[in-house]
């Protein structure tokens, strides 16, 4: 309810004072009623004077709510004059206790098997590959700006670009290039959050990802996986053994350790608005989240959206993409017969069914040494 769009204070009995860290998903009495709850803060005062109810319970030994994400979430329930808690429910994946029973074990493995020190989030991460001097993915080396924003993502600076990478003027595999660009982030010692649109796009995706850093080098989100395999790779990025997270919408609000870099592709696609209230898009989401944590951020695409249009404009995000030469080498070359050139030399242009240059490219285009469609 949005009245209740607030925060309520609660008694930690002593019982549950250990587990009851903030992030964790607890069981409170509300009204009368038991209902669940996020655990946002431990406080020595209550902030008002009425007699306080006590936790009921504490549900999950992994708190799966990091500050990052709830502070995000809040900025983005602000925007669109929603509710935290329906921000939060596309947030965070439903718990699967077997997961987290399986990572509880995975850290107690690790932490036998190091004998330093482990806090509960820093158990044993597999390391990417070798960072190579001077490594930058080709393809965007061939943009205008493009080498400059890799080396700035690499430095750790809080580089904003959009890339319009016309899938007409380069014969290159997108998903190939995102997975360069984030092996090259992660051996760096950064977190990436790879997103795309929809299944096909994260299957091609994961596919170009095993080539580059190897199969369960990365964490698969994807709302189409199920609650299972979704919970399992959100916690594996929140205990940091994955650096690369890649996924669909769901997977916007992943909450990736040490997060570097945030790629989305094709943000003018129509499955990147959220279809519950209160109908957030992931651009918003992932803007706000390179604001509040000083991540680089990268738009990219075929074209390029309104907003992200705006924003370049702006200058705060850089341009990149091919250079003219480059366009005009690879790219088509467009006639307009309405210039008063070619209706000089077609008097009949504005009367005829079709234009004599356009007859003429197509007759040629038809008949010439490499015939093909018009």
């Amino acid at each position: 309810m949005p009245h209740l769009d607030r925060e309520f204070d609660y008694l930690v009995p002593v019982a549950l004072d250990a587990r009851a860290v903030p992030g964790s998903r607890v069981s409170v009495r509300f009204g009368g009623r038991a209902m669940t709850g996020w655990l946002v803060s431990r406080e020595q005062e209550p902030a008002t004077g009425a007699q306080l109810t006590e936790l009921t319970g504490v549900l999950t030994a992994i708190p799966p709510l990091t500050e990052e994400v709830l502070a995000t979430a809040r900025a983005v329930a602000r925007r669109q004059a929603g509710v935290v808690t329906d921000v939060l429910r596309a947030a965070v994946p439903p718990r699967v206790a077997q997961v987290e029973k399986a990572a509880l074990a995975e850290d107690a493995e690790a932490a036998a098997d190091h004998p330093v020190t482990l806090t509960g989030t820093d158990a044993e991460r597999p390391e990417p590959p070798a960072a190579e001097e001077g490594l930058v993915p080709t393809v965007w080396e061939s943009l205008e700006g493009g080498t400059a924003f890799v080396s700035a993502v690499l430095a750790g600076d809080a580089a904003r670009a959009a890339a319009v990478v016309p899938s007409r003027l380069f014969e290159w595999d997108e998903a190939g290039a995102l997975a360069a660009l984030a092996r090259t982030v992660a051996a760096s010692g950064g977190g990436v959050l790879l997103l795309v649109p929809d299944h096909r796009d994260l299957d091609r995706l994961c596919a170009a990802l095993d080539e580059h850093v190897g199969e369960g080098a990365y964490a698969r989100i994807g709302s189409e996986d199920g609650n299972t395999p979704r919970y399992r790779a959100h916690l594996a990025a929140l205990r940091g053994t994955r650096r690369i997270v890649a996924g669909t919408r769901a997977a916007v609000w992943s909450p990736v350790r040490d997060l570097r870099l945030v790629v989305l592709w094709d943000d003018g696609d129509d499955a990147w608005a959220e279809p519950r209230a209160p109908y957030f898009h992931a651009r918003e989401v992932v803007l706000e989240r390179a604001r509040a944590t000083g991540a680089a951020l990268l738009f990219a695409g075929p074209s390029r959206s309104v907003p992200v249009q705006r924003l370049v404009e702006s200058g705060w995000l850089l341009h990149l993409g091919p250079s003219r030469a480059t366009q005009r080498e690879l790219g088509p070359r467009v006639v307009s017969t309405a210039d008063a050139w070619e209706t000089a030399r077609d008097p009949f242009a504005q009367r005829a069914r079709l234009p004599q240059a356009a007859w003429a490219a197509a007759r040629a285009a038809l008949l010439g040494p490499r015939p093909g469609p018009v």
